[in-house]
């Protein structure tokens, strides 16, 4: 007679899923960030048009929306990481999460100095900042209700 798995180690089992799939997603959410910002120019262009009512269209309607002093695309590309980031680990401090793709944003564009038709400017840092303030504060009663728990 097989015996049946006990409830401990189903548990197990699951919690072990779930934080491989936590990290699948963070790394697919890192992963996109940076793919979109080290692009250059010219395959964002092919993007947009051939992919247009998937890329384009919100691509189009982001940088409508933006000013010269706004740049709502690093807004939202940021805001949706800090959000992912945030509701996937609920126990982690917001001001680690914010010092943690503070960086990202940093990086990614310092790296732009070598990509073609692309060129770093602190304003996108400003923007990516503020994206990652939004994302973390839309994810704060997400997080609370999820640490009550």
């Amino acid at each position: 007679m097989a015996e049946s798995e006990s409830a401990t180690t189903k548990a197990n089992r699951l919690f072990s899923a779930a934080r491989g799939l936590r990290w699948l997603l963070l790394g697919l959410g890192v992963a996109g960030v940076i793919v979109a910002v080290l692009r250059p120019s010219s395959v964002v262009s092919w993007l947009r048009s051939d992919y247009y009512p998937w890329i384009g269209r919100p691509l189009n309607w982001l940088d409508d929306a933006s000013t010269p002093q706004l740049d709502l695309t690093h807004v939202a590309m940021f805001g949706a990481i800090s959000l992912l980031v945030a509701c996937l680990w609920p126990r982690v401090h917001a001001w680690r999460i914010a010092l943690w793709l503070l960086v990202l944003a940093v990086a990614t564009e310092v790296v732009q100095f070598w990509v073609p038709g692309r060129e770093p400017m602190l304003s996108d840092v400003y923007d990516n900042l503020l994206g990652i303030a939004l994302g973390l504060a839309v994810a704060t009663p997400v997080r609370w209700l999820r640490y009550r728990k």
